[in-house]
């Protein structure tokens, strides 16, 4: 159940699930014996997601950046992304910065490194709409998350 913490066999057993249709778990505060994933792990995982995600030289922390049409496409993606994070438990750390320029980093504070909850939420994170800047996604062609829905 949801109080087993977060590196739980629950959610490791279920990786036949593709992250999108999973749900976090609920954290604990330190002395459940969570461990980061390893790097092995995460890179495991890396192919479910927007190749704009990238893994920290250190292996603990994903992030991805990219620039939004204007300020309010920034800030509607930041709005969705916070309301998706109150709705699975698990909150990134969210930045915008010259007007339309988005970063978002996940990592779980509580064990220094990532678990499965981050890439559960940078996968549905994806899934959100984004207005792109036209020039950016010229310059960047390989990005997937939030195109086809931006589209829709």
């Amino acid at each position: 159940g949801r109080g087993e913490g977060k590196g739980s066999r629950r959610n490791r057993m279920s990786e036949s699930i593709p992250l999108c249709d999973r749900k976090c778990e609920a954290c604990k505060r330190g002395g459940d014996g969570s461990v980061p994933m390893s790097r092995e792990e995460v890179s495991k995982h890396m192919p479910s997601l927007c190749p704009s995600w990238q893994l920290s030289p250190e292996g603990d922390k994903i992030s991805r950046t990219f620039n939004a049409k204007n300020f309010a496409s920034a800030i509607d993606f930041i709005n969705k992304i916070a309301a998706l994070a109150e709705e699975e438990g698990h909150h990134p750390d969210l930045s915008v910065s010259n007007w339309n320029t988005v970063s978002v980093v996940m990592w779980t504070h509580t064990i220094k490194g990532l678990d499965i909850n981050d890439l559960i939420v940078a996968a549905k994170s994806d899934l959100i709409p984004v207005v792109y800047s036209p020039k950016w996604l010229r310059e960047n062609p390989h990005v997937t998350a939030g195109v086809a829905a931006a589209e829709k």
